[in-house]
């Protein structure tokens, strides 16, 4: 799939912009502030109906404006959609092919869309909370549907976790125990799934771009493996969770381990080894995508030269080309003209302005 037009109004530093993109490479350059995120921040909105930077919709409009407006067109299988986006300061309304879109999955339905930053980083530097949003949204991107396992899970959480705070009495505990454990287990299989075939995929990809050896894994480290170990921690917090008034067992309490050669990468990786095995989940999942469902996501990266030295952005540059599909890069250099690619088309920001052969 690819996203054909765009078309931005008052959205951050960019007050009117309407470009047509290449089918396979877009390079966007400028100097800092210019306006380079901005511009995929807009693509991604279109594709995705979310900023991809995760802004409030008051952020994502221009200075002195009290609206912003964000519409492109994408081609998936053949068919060609709208997508809309108005944006308010108490919030946005997205419209696809000229319908409101009342849940986003509505819209990932028809576009898939991945897409990296150097914020992405603070998976090795943040807390286990951090960690498991990022893989949440790695897994939703793969399944859409666990978006509704994950958000049952969060609601009986919350129950239960309102019961302990206003004390209870047994026979309604239990009752959300067992509701906690049921929805709990199936978050624990679904996580399993995932990894196993993402770190299949991750062993293929960060040999081939990047021309390192070794093996590569996001490990799984479950607060609790299986139901019967879901059941015996539930009794044994019981008195910890009287006193903290809060559920302190369960896959909300899970955490993820980045490993090269079974090292923690969060304590023993260099920046370019952090930047590399993040940049082979992306495009492991990528591909994982492709496979499921016949149609090659867009994929964004900003920043694309910062961390990274010659050799790993050549191997990158080198997929990029072979995989024939759309791909959206910042850049404040022009550092990419030594890769061939049959459609390349240069975006160069000025100050909000966006200069272009594809300018219309």
């Amino acid at each position: 799939m690819n996203l054909m037009l765009l078309k931005v109004k008052s959205f951050r530093n960019i007050k009117d912009a309407a470009i047509r993109f290449s089918e396979e490479i877009n390079i966007i350059t400028g100097l800092n502030s210019a306006g380079k995120t901005n511009l995929v921040e807009a693509a991604g909105l279109i594709l995705t109906g979310c900023s991809i930077r995760k802004a409030r919709s008051a952020e994502m409009i221009g200075f002195n404006y009290n609206e912003a407006y964000v519409d492109g067109i994408f081609k998936n299988g053949g068919v060609n959609h709208k997508s809309e986006t108005y944006i308010g300061h108490n919030g946005k309304q997205v419209f696809l092919d000229g319908k409101f879109v009342k849940s986003i999955m509505e819209l990932t339905k028809k576009s898939k869309c991945l897409f990296f930053s150097n914020l992405e980083l603070l998976f090795f530097t943040g807390t286990p909370e951090i960690r498991r949003h990022f893989v949440a949204e790695w897994i939703i991107q793969y399944e859409p549907s666990y978006i509704e396992l994950s958000r049952k899970y969060r609601r009986i959480l919350k129950e239960r976790n309102a019961v302990l705070q206003k004390g209870y009495k047994n026979s309604e505990k239990i009752v959300w125990d067992e509701e906690l454990i049921k929805a709990g287990v199936e978050i624990i299989q679904y996580k399993e799934k995932f990894l196993k075939i993402l770190n299949t995929e991750l062993n293929d990809v960060i040999p081939k771009i990047f021309d390192i050896k070794g093996s590569f894994s996001l490990r799984y480290k479950p607060n609790v493996a299986d139901k019967e170990a879901f059941i015996k921690k539930i009794e044994e917090a019981e008195k910890m969770e009287k006193y903290y008034k809060t559920t302190i067992t369960g896959p909300h309490r899970d955490d993820f381990i980045p490993e090269i050669n079974g090292r923690d990468t969060r304590r023993f990786g260099s920046e370019g080894e952090r930047k590399s095995f993040l940049i082979g989940v992306k495009l492991s999942l990528y591909r994982l995508i492709e496979e499921r469902y016949n149609v090659k996501p867009v994929f964004i990266m900003d920043d694309f030269d910062s961390r990274m030295d010659i050799k790993r952005r050549e191997g990158l540059l080198h997929f990029f080309a072979a995989e024939g599909g759309q791909f959206f890069l910042t850049t404040p250099l022009d550092t990419i003209n030594q890769i061939s690619f049959r459609d390349k088309n240069y975006i160069n920001m000025v100050n909000g302005a966006a200069y272009t052969e594809g300018c219309i």
